[in-house]
């Protein structure tokens, strides 16, 4: 089993961290722009690396071993929020006019 990391200094979004997600893959990552912000909001927080150091890193290892099966779920959940279908069926939403 592999756990991506993505250890940005900054980052404004990524998208390794949407590819991984599509590909039901785990990754830790800093906690940074569009990164944090996707992690807090999808319950991840736990993969968020604390600090740049090995340390943090085996501090997330740590957690999602621990917390394995609530974050399989979390992923799961983020991943079908953020599939093209369920993306673009919200995106129309923006694009259509209506008479006034």
């Amino acid at each position: 089993e592999v756990v991506f990391l993505l250890p940005y200094r900054e980052a404004s979004q990524s998208g390794a961290l949407y590819s991984l997600l599509n590909h039901g893959r785990n990754f830790i990552c800093s906690d940074v722009g569009d990164l944090g912000s996707f992690m807090r909001g999808s319950g991840l927080d736990g993969l968020l690396l604390r600090g740049r150091s090995a340390g943090a890193v085996i501090e997330c290892l740590n957690y999602l071993q621990v917390h394995r099966e609530a974050l399989r779920h979390r992923f799961q959940d983020a991943q079908q929020r953020f599939m093209w279908d369920a993306m673009a069926s919200e995106m129309s939403s923006i694009y259509s006019t209506q008479n006034s």
